[in-house]
């Protein structure tokens, strides 16, 4: 992907240009408007979400909550988007009512990303990054849950604002214009607070190589054995205070320290011990030459004017973070789970973290050829990373994602990279998951389904369940980058000099992914549509009734939601424990059919849900916690078998009717007797187990005989005979509907013949 010195080197800049950005722009566009238009928005708050509710509030109020003093300091940096939002609103004659600052966001977003777009452009040029290189930088950037999925479906937040930014000043500091760089701090000083400090060595240290390669030995191990000792000393300080973390984090258990520490050093080691392996960096000659005074005055005074503004406009209200809580989450977040900082990321932001990882020390020398203010910049931004919040790392993505460009620059992969890199970046992007599930609330735990769904790609809320799920995958992820980067080679001169087959092979692996897709949908409702037609099931009583004839009994067999009409010589009574739970007892008796609409606005996902649901329910939890199928609760159905104050009326309502029934059928000469219907489980052991761990039910509170068990005493306290078929049909395991219903109606008949 690099140009090599014996190359001729890549063609003018116009015709990359047009290559690259036309169909970029349009695949961020085009995506970014349908998610406006007709894409989920988070529902708590209606589209506003948690944070969401301050952001919202200040731009529906922007100078009276600014300059009335309502704004705690550490929000009062993050007050730029809601600005914009107000400005746009009131320019447009629209309300700003909460519906219309979501979409004013949302707006806000899709600009940005749109702009963004033309921003990486620019770096490109700026930095001599070749076409396929671009294209790889585009998918990092604009594919993944971070930039592709997050903007619309969560709007109202700054994040998409530092990203935007963050990418502007990385282009800024490649130029070398002042100006742009302090205008990208002033705007990104209120807009993530930690923007302005991060952002200093681009500002105060220019673009330069620190030379050829020269690595650091000793002092290098020296500096990232310091970073060692002050994690681990900074992580004894915190561990007590943190057993009950604020914000909802989860707290950190024994076992997250024994496997979350090692892999956390390593983790120090690795990062720092790749960037600062050049010598240049530990000379303090280095610092001097490259240090520009004025530049380092004007980012003083922009410092000193930001906190003049924060301090006069900011209320006294204790922010809900401040350094100290944040230095402390930095510490522990990482060691909650093993490695969860690593996955976090790769949940996230898709391929980068993975293939940062692989390509790290590429990576590092590209920062080195950059010089000494991107190296301090991203070396700040790899402590920031410990966080498993992975959206705090916004305004450094830029620079991470141009490091990794020109890391693979001069070296080509497989053919097949092209499509499982696009595959596995939609994929990851959950572009095609519903995250609302059935809906959540503002005051919802996190930890709970189904708002699981959407904190399950934040690290700090991931739950048990979801953190194995996105781990595997993360696995999978790194283990593709380790394929890669064992199997690339050095291009050739003729493969640089083009650049068209690298972009075109994207586009047609992009191309093919969703060919594919869009046949596996259309093949999937086509089934789900014949399924859908099936006719339904037959009632039993059909059966019972052919029965009952063959034995030569005229007989009425009614339900208990049904009164007898004493016109016969027997009244059959049916009853099933889905009857008792106010449900149809003359259909087959099973648990409901499994939906045939489509899943997620999906026919493949429904088909998915309902086939793992019925074979393996170990794999459906798994899929479930990710919210690829529905997630079953125990249905209806079900509550004769368990603890459910449905069932309780149920029985009560069915004493008082079988009592009141009986004393009218034996006044007109008739009998009555009582038939118990049991479902298939009941029948079968297997069966049963299968039903209890699909539904996740405890067997303690959940028994298949506890329908019958309740209703021996009752009916004999009642004086009704009992017909039960489930001795026979347990032996001989009769499955079928009619084989079923001939046990019943054989059993009936048996009763029917008896005086």
């Amino acid at each position: 992907m690099a140009v090599d010195s014996e190359s001729p080197g890549p063609p003018p800049a116009p015709a990359l240009d047009l290559a690259f950005t036309v169909p970029a722009l349009l695949l961020v566009a085009c995506a970014g408007l349908a998610q406006a238009l007709w894409g989920s928005l988070i529902s708590a708050g209606n589209g506003i979400g948690w944070d969401g509710e301050e952001y919202a509030r200040y731009a529906m109020d922007f100078g009276g909550q600014v300059f009335g003093g309502k704004i705690d300091g550490y929000r009062l940096q993050r007050v730029l988007p809601s600005g914009i939002v107000h400005v746009l609103l009131s320019a447009l004659g629209l309300p700003r009512d909460p519906r219309h600052v979501v979409a004013g966001f949302a707006a806000l977003n899709l600009a940005l990303l749109t702009a963004s777009v033309f921003v990486w452009r620019a770096i490109c040029r700026a930095a001599s990054v070749s076409a396929s290189g671009r294209w790889l930088g585009f998918l990092l950037l604009f594919v993944s849950f971070a930039n592709l999925r997050m903007p619309y479906y969560y709007p109202v937040l700054t994040d998409t604002t530092a990203f935007a930014l963050g990418g502007l000043l990385v282009y800024f500091h490649l130029v070398d214009s002042v100006p742009g760089m302090l205008v990208c701090l002033g705007l990104g000083a209120f807009t993530f607070p930690t923007f302005l400090i991060l952002g200093a060595p681009l500002l105060v240290f220019p673009r330069g190589s620190l030379g050829p390669v020269n690595p650091a030995g000793r002092p290098r191990a020296w500096a990232v054995g310091a970073i060692v000792t002050v994690y681990l000393a900074g992580l004894a300080l915190v561990l007590p205070a943190m057993r009950n973390p604020p914000n909802a984090y989860r707290p950190w258990t024994e076992r997250g320290l024994v496997l979350g520490v090692p892999i956390v050093l390593g983790y120090l080691i690795a990062a720092y011990g790749g960037l600062f392996d050049h010598k240049a960096l530990f000379d303090w000659r280095s610092y001097a030459a490259r240090l520009r005074p004025r530049r380092a005055l004007a980012w003083l005074v922009l410092a000193a004017f930001v906190g003049a503004l924060v301090a006069t406009f900011a209320s006294t209200r204790r922010p809900p973070a401040d350094v100290r809580t944040y230095l402390s989450s930095l510490l522990f977040l990482p060691v909650v789970q093993p490695a969860i900082s690593l996955v976090a990321h790769t949940v996230y932001f898709g391929w980068l973290a993975p293939l940062l990882i692989v390509n790290w020390r590429r990576a590092s020398r590209a920062a080195h050829e950059l010089g000494l203010g991107l190296v301090l910049f991203v070396g700040a931004f790899l402590a920031l990373a410990l966080n498993s919040e992975s959206r705090q790392l916004q305004h450094g993505v830029a620079a991470f994602t141009l490091l990794m460009v020109l890391g693979s620059e001069g070296v080509r992969w497989p053919r097949w990279a092209a499509f499982v890199l696009a595959l596995g970046a939609i994929v990851g992007s959950k572009l095609w998951l519903d995250l609302n599930g059935a809906g959540f609330a503002v005051g919802d735990s996190p930890s709970s389904y189904p708002a699981q769904n959407f904190f399950g790609n934040l690290g700090p809320w991931m739950n048990t369940e979801t953190y194995r799920v996105h781990a595997g995958a993360a696995a999978v992820a790194l283990s593709v980058a380790l394929v890669l980067r064992f199997l690339q080679r050095p291009a050739t001169a003729a493969e640089i000099a083009d650049p068209r087959p690298a972009p075109r092979r994207l586009v047609l692996a992009a191309c093919g992914v969703l060919a594919l897709l869009g046949l596996l949908e259309g093949a999937a409702r086509l089934a789900l549509s014949a399924r859908t037609r099936d006719a339904a099931a037959p009632s039993r009583d059909s059966a019972l009734q052919l029965g009952l004839r063959g034995a030569g009994c005229q007989a009425q067999v009614v339900g208990l939601d049904t009164a007898p009409a004493p016109s016969t010589e027997l009244v059959i009574v049916r009853v099933s424990a889905a009857e008792l739970c106010g449900l149809d007892g003359a259909r087959p008796h099973t648990i409901s059919p499994l939906p045939r609409h489509p899943w997620r606005h999906s026919a493949a996902l429904r088909i998915l849900s309902n086939a793992t649901h019925s074979s393996s329910p170990p794999l459906h939890r798994r899929l479930a916690a990710l919210g690829i199928v529905e997630r079953p609760a125990p249905p209806r159905e079900l509550c004769a078998y368990g603890p459910s104050p449905e069932a309780e009326t149920a029985w009560g309502l069915a004493s008082a009717r079988l009592a009141e029934w009986r004393q009218q059928i034996e006044k007109s000469g008739a009998r009555v007797v009582v038939l118990y219907v049991p479902a298939r489980f009941e029948n079968d052991e297997k069966a049963w187990q299968d039903t209890l761990d699909r539904y996740r039910m405890s067997p303690r509170f959940w028994s298949r005989t506890k329908p019958l068990d309740r209703l021996r005493p009752l009916l004999a306290e009642l004086r009704i005979p009992l017909v039960d078929p489930t001795p026979e049909l347990r032996a001989s395991r009769a499955d079928s509907d009619d084989a079923m219903a001939a046990t019943l109606a054989r059993a009936l008949g048996e009763s029917c013949a008896r005086p």
